[in-house]
């Protein structure tokens, strides 16, 4: 939610969109003032990790006529965190206080206005440097910007920026440890940030927003040679449709005014039901680059390096204001690359990776409605506990049912295995089933070569084992070599096997056409003939 509330926050770098201002007036003075509250109200609360926060404001909002701006200064801010306080134990004394304050210091804002009453145009000084300190006001992070460059366009229905580019160069940053050699800083030689909202109707957006960082580095103050990490670029893109902005008000009130009821099931219902309201799809796609870590152990001189060409995460979520939602997440990596180990098991992982998983038709009314009434039966007491639990119970039971109603389906997406000795590939759905005998149909397909290969490698590295890595070891190798017997070769190339799994209407697993007994039975087959060719 942090994170989504951030992309509207892009601010410009360059010249503003071209369009017709307004004259400057006191009437106009009050208009910048709700785009500067405005502002205000959506930044502070970011720092807020906790209902225990308080955001303190030295000053008020300040707006002054210009030539063709309104120069608005806003309140000297800092956002205290204090960790929440734990009744301790009996006999224990309590847990120390902690306490974290956001000095975020005082924002300048330029606002001009546009034909449209609700569009103002803006620019924003962030101040430098950014500074977190602790219960005694010592800094234990510290943020400077070399360069920065921001404008865009702000929208009063939308509480925040619908249209805005910014960028930043020459960024410092540290955390001060306790000692010297716990303080770890880098630098980050640029970000990049653009958003682009629409209305859709009445409190229904459309926003699409990118933050980028190139050139990301942090390691040890006092040895950066001895541990550190680089990054070539980073970004996340981010997707949310049907973005409803009096709903992500109720949602932070409800988050922020949270105290000990928390855990109810009327406050758990009530920010499930906002949550949905605020949006109806979430899309996000985060990208590294050219990651490079490096690493001295204690006692050596050597500093091993381990290298990732590209790693990635996705994830979405949409039909959010619908009785069935669909939601999918993926994660992968391309191009790994070890430090050679003693024990040489680096060769045996992949070098590329991809994981992809999704449902459909997920019922999230009925699933809501069945947890309700399990956190219900958690929270009675005598006979009505009992009541509760047995309709918890019950609904439990429903939820093939109810499943197999929705037509909800588990999809297992392009999922792959390489390095340079062998691939794997497989893909594959679950589908909650009313026509089926055990309640789903299932079908799975996978391709693989190279596992021989495998085989051999695992059992040469395991002679050096110890014995309890050597049964690991060997119980890995059985069930590669049973997969590996399952596959049936490719007509046009032997070294690729497949198998195809299904699971049909009448309860049946079949392995490439044939039963689980078939394959059992042929498993054993192939297992005595092995036995005699090597005797």
């Amino acid at each position: 939610m942090r994170l989504f509330t951030l992309f509207f926050l892009c601010l410009t770098l360059a010249t503003p969109p071209v369009m017709a201002a307004s004259e400057i007036n006191d009437e106009g003075m009050a208009g910048a003032k709700l785009v500067a509250e405005q502002y205000l109200a959506l930044y502070a609360p970011l720092f807020a990790m906790s209902p225990n926060s308080v955001v303190k404001k030295d000053g008020d909002i300040k707006v002054e006529k210009a030539a063709n701006y309104y120069a608005v200064t806003l309140p000297d801010l800092t956002v205290i965190n204090k960790s929440p306080e734990i009744a301790p134990k009996e006999g224990q004394a309590p847990a120390p206080s902690e306490e974290f304050k956001f000095k975020l210091g005082i924002t300048s804002m330029n606002i001009a206005p546009t034909d449209d009453p609700k569009t103002w145009k803006i620019a924003i000084a962030m101040p430098t440097p950014f500074l977190v300190t602790d219960k005694n006001d010592q800094t234990v992070f510290q943020l400077d910007i070399g360069k920065q460059q921001m404008s865009g366009l702000w929208n009063t229905d939308l509480q925040a920026i619908a249209k805005a580019e910014a960028q930043y160069n020459d960024l410092k940053y540290k955390f001060t440890g306790k000692t010297a050699n716990q303080s770890i800083g880098g630098v980050i030689k640029e970000i990049k940030l653009t958003s682009d909202s629409t209305k859709n109707s009445d409190d229904n957006w459309r926003s699409l927003a990118q933050i980028m960082m190139n050139e990301f580095a942090f390691g040890l103050i006092d040895d950066p040679s001895k541990n550190s990490v680089s990054i070539g670029n980073i970004t996340i893109d981010g997707v949310v449709d049907g973005y409803a902005p009096t709903k992500i008000k109720e949602l932070y009130s409800m988050l922020n005014t949270a105290t000990q009821t928390q855990g109810s099931n009327e406050l758990t219902s009530g920010y499930f039901t906002i949550l949905r309201q605020a949006a109806d799809m979430w899309n996000y796609n985060f990208k590294i680059n050219d990651i490079v870590i490096r690493k001295k152990d204690k006692g050596q001189t050597e500093v091993k390096t381990t290298s990732l060409k590209e790693a990635t995460i996705k994830f979405e979520m949409s039909g959010l204001k619908n009785p069935l939602i669909n939601q999918s997440i993926s994660f992968g990596y391309s191009g790994l690359n070890l430090p050679v180990s003693a024990s040489g098991n680096e060769d045996a992982l992949p070098t590329t990776m991809a994981f992809g998983l999704s449902i459909e038709n997920l019922p999230i009314d009925k699933l809501i409605t069945f947890g309700e009434q399990a956190m219900g039966a958690s929270a009675g007491a005598g006979d009505t506990k009992q009541k509760l639990q047995g309709a918890g119970m019950m609904a439990m039971m429903a939820l093939p049912q109810t499943f197999a109603e929705a037509g909800t389906t588990l999809r297992l997406e392009e999922t792959n295995l390489a390095n340079k000795d062998y691939t794997l590939a497989a893909k594959g759905y679950l589908k909650a089933s009313t026509q089926s005998a055990l309640g789903a149909v299932a079908e799975a397909n996978m391709k693989y070569a190279g596992l021989d290969k495998l085989i051999a490698l695992i059992q040469q590295k395991s002679a050096s084992m110890s014995e309890k890595d050597k049964m690991r070891a060997q119980s890995m190798v059985s069930q590669i070599s049973f997969l590996n017997k399952l596959g049936e070769p490719d007509a046009n190339n032997p070294a690729i096997k497949s198998i195809n799994f299904k699971l049909n209407q009448q309860g049946q697993s079949l392995i490439n056409g044939k039963t689980m007994q078939e394959v059992m039975m042929q498993g054993q087959g192939q297992g005595q003939e092995e036995d005699i060719a090597a005797q």
